[in-house]
């Protein structure tokens, strides 16, 4: 096999790991956990869905404060809102309502 071919099979591979990590994130193959108000930490989570009208005041991604920065402060999300992470969720803060973790 040519260093050439070799290359590409790398290159191929390593597409392929993402994809199955990006497969795995969306069906939640991490599992699955309710929250409700609270102020919650150290988390890994790759998107919440809303259960009931939720307002959060602290919403991490990354360890990056993400509420204020994207103009979401007080806003209240509606039951069934889908909110993914642009990376890992870290942490959050819910002063009412409650959200799906997964």
């Amino acid at each position: 096999m040519s260093n050439e071919n070799n290359e590409l099979f790398k290159k191929q591979a390593k597409f392929l790991d993402r994809i199955k990590d990006a497969v795995g994130l969306s069906v939640g193959t991490s599992g699955f956990k309710r929250y409700t108000t609270g102020t919650y930490t150290n988390l890994n989570w790759n998107a919440l869905v809303v259960q009931e009208d939720t307002v959060f005041t602290e919403f991490s991604v990354g360890g990056v404060s993400y509420l204020t920065k994207n103009g979401m402060s007080g806003v209240t999300f509606k039951q069934g809102a889908y909110l993914p992470g642009a990376g890992w969720i870290t942490g959050f803060t819910i002063s009412s309502g409650s959200v799906i973790a997964y």
